[in-house]
This record gives C-alpha cells, sequence and structure tokens, in this order.
C-alpha cells in the first residue's frame, strides 16, 4: 500500500476518534501533534507550528462543541507524511501542551491521555536548539539507532508520569526491526513506550487501524467514567442507614465515598452526550432543629 493510502486511511480513523469522543460528553478536550524530521502541534489560530512565538495560540478545542470537532478535523486533513520519524519530540511536544493554560486547571492528571501513531521506526530524536537549552538532535531520517531508542524511551517515561494513559498504534510496522540487536518496531512500542497492555498494532487491511481506535476510545471513555470519586458527608441531624447502600463505602464520620459506574447516557440533540450517575440510599432524621430544617450535608 502506497504512503498516501496509507495516510488516508490514518486520517479517517483519527477523524472518526475525533467524532466519537467529541459526542461522548462535555469537556473533551484535544491537542494535535505531527511528528516527521521535527514536531509540530497544531495552532488552531494560525496552523501546523513548531514554536510558541504566535500571540494568538489556540492549542486545544473542546471537541464536545460540534464546530469544534470540525475545526479538530479539518487540521488531520492537512497533515502531511514526509521526513523521518522523530517520535521522540512528538512524545516531548505532547507532554508540554499539557500545562497550557486552557487545561492545566481543568484537566486532572487521571484524566490526560496522549494517542502515538507511527508507521516506522524512530529515526530522529531532539532538535537542533542546542544553543536554546533544548536536546540535540540525533539521526539521519532513515536508520533507527540505539541511542535514539533510547532518548524516545526517557521521554516516553516522563510523559507517562505526566498523563493517565499513553497509547501507541503501529501501523502497518509490527515487524519492522529498530536498530541491529534491537527490537521489532511493534515490541519497542509495547515494551518501552506505551503504558502497560495499551499498545496497539494496525496492518493495511481496511479496518485494522479503525479497530484499533475504537479500542482505544473504549479504554478512555471507561477510564473518564471510572475516574472520579463522589464524597457525600451526613449532615448532624441525619443518620444513615448502611445497608442500603451499594457500591460505596463509609467512613468513620458517616460520609459516604462513591465511585461512580454504569451511568445512564443520553444523546442531546447537538450529538454530545450526558451521563447521569444515581445512588439511592436511605437516612433517618433526628431531632428537629430549632429553625425547623434539616440540613442534609455536614457543609
Amino acid at each position: 500500500m502506497g504512503d498516501h493510502q496509507r495516510l488516508a486511511k490514518a486520517k479517517a480513523a483519527a477523524k472518526k476518534f475525533v467524532d466519537d469522543y467529541g459526542k461522548s460528553g462535555s469537556g473533551r478536550y484535544i491537542a494535535l501533534v505531527s511528528f516527521a524530521d521535527l514536531a509540530n502541534k497544531y495552532n488552531f489560530g494560525d496552523g501546523w507550528t513548531w514554536d510558541n512565538w504566535f500571540p494568538e495560540s489556540v492549542y486545544w478545542l473542546d471537541a464536545s462543541n460540534e464546530n469544534n470537532r470540525g475545526a479538530i478535523n479539518a487540521s488531520i486533513q492537512k497533515m502531511r507524511a514526509d521526513g523521518g520519524t522523530n517520535l521522540e519530540q512528538g512524545l516531548s511536544t505532547a507532554n508540554d501542551l499539557f500545562k497550557d493554560n486552557a487545561i492545566s486547571k481543568i484537566s486532572r492528571s487521571n484524566n490526560k491521555y496522549v494517542i502515538a501513531l507511527t508507521d516506522g521506526k524512530p529515526t530522529f530524536s531532539g532538535i537542533y536548539l542546542g544553543i536554546l537549552g533544548n536536546s540535540p538532535k540525533l539521526g539521519n531520517g532513515i536508520d533507527c539507532t540505539e541511542q535514539i531508542c533510547n532518548a524516545t524511551e526517557t521521554t516516553a517515561t516522563t510523559l507517562k508520569g505526566n498523563v493517565n494513559t499513553l497509547y501507541t498504534v503501529c501501523y502497518g510496522a509490527e515487524n519492522e526491526g529498530t536498530y541491529t540487536g534491537g527490537l521489532t518496531v511493534g515490541e519497542f512500542l509495547k515494551q518501552k513506550i506505551a503504558s502497560p497492555g495499551e499498545a496497539y498494532n494496525a496492518t493495511d487491511s481496511s479496518d485494522s487501524l479503525s479497530k484499533a481506535f475504537a479500542k482505544i476510545y473504549k479504554s478512555i471513555e471507561q477510564g473518564i467514567s471510572s475516574g472520579f470519586t463522589v464524597t457525600d458527608p451526613m449532615g448532624p441531624y441525619v443518620t444513615l442507614n448502611s445497608q442500603s447502600l451499594t457500591d460505596s463505602t463509609i467512613s468513620s464520620n458517616g460520609t459516604i465515598t462513591w465511585k461512580p459506574k454504569n451511568g445512564d447516557t443520553v444523546t442531546n440533540d447537538d450529538g454530545s452526550k450526558t451521563t447521569t450517575y444515581t445512588l439511592t440510599y436511605k437516612v433517618t432524621l433526628g431531632e428537629v432543629p430549632e429553625d425547623g430544617t434539616y440540613p442534609l450535608n455536614k457543609d
């Protein structure tokens, strides 16, 4: 299969993921990074760029908004396949994007995810700006070396410390070698780059890449839906009937701690989805307070 056909399928799978993820709920922020000789992030105010020198930089869009999904998918369509493979800088740039003010205050670490899609071995690491304190560039764009793999692994380890999950998708290169004596590309991504159990391989068949993205989407949605905890402290005149509780625990001071599961999801008119979680329990009301009201919570 030619590079253009492979790129077209990669774009289609990525855009399908954007649509599914964006419609699954509110606050579904997405940023884009491409990597070849260098890594580029997409500035929705100016286009693909490798620096932060543009004053009106917009790197994150909430994909739960239909117009934003269109803008994200339009930027994916502009991607081109050329040059080498600088996966190390792709991961480094992704890590930097999580420091952006647009999402730093609203995105908890356990709700941050990265999907790295590559169709070959890493042939570059670092960038040329060593005089500015950045890592020196290694590689010739054709061959992989042990040093490049080690640098890529180091950056991946740093990134994994700041996110919930780093997914990798190896597209048509699972059995390709890295360097002499090194792992195959598929095993390198699995053992050294991806979070445990989150390395996926896709062939050139028509639906293989789509299936990989579908599994990742399901994994992310499960992580989001189980990634928060609700606490409900009882008020001073309320006694909780602990026997009425399911799927929750009670602390020594009568506070319910609940990790919601299996919510009811509805599709809204704009195509987005809202999930509602419900916990039912019984309480006994004690002595009537002087003002005749029962504060049901301590706060």
